[in-house]
């Protein structure tokens, strides 16, 4: 789960931080991502949300909430793909092997 403002992540250390996220999460993982409805129309959050429907073969909006001061909605992305020059953390790896 990730409350990281998108917009704060602009520039190349803001490229790199989907494709980590990416690269961390075994194969059944899910990349849970709350943001606030005012900015999800923002530069910098709709290029985040392009490179996160890149790097996950399914991504779903929750409903916005608004009793929740301010409106705010959840991302869920599951199933990484593994960007090229990326590949799966040592410790996912593992876990890989002792699942499979």
């Amino acid at each position: 789960m990730s409350s990281l403002p998108w917009s704060a992540f602009t520039g190349p250390h803001g490229r790199t931080l989907v494709p980590k996220i990416a690269s961390l999460l075994s194969e059944s993982g899910v990349y849970t991502q709350f943001t606030y409805a005012f900015a999800r129309w923002t530069p910098p959050s709709r290029h985040r949300l392009a490179q996160v429907r890149q790097l996950f073969e399914e991504v779903v909006a929750g409903r916005t909430v608004y009793r929740n001061l301010p409106p705010a909605l959840v991302y869920s992305a599951r199933r990484p793909r593994v960007p090229d020059g990326h590949s799966l953390s040592p410790a996912v790896r593992a876990a890989s092997r002792i699942t499979s």
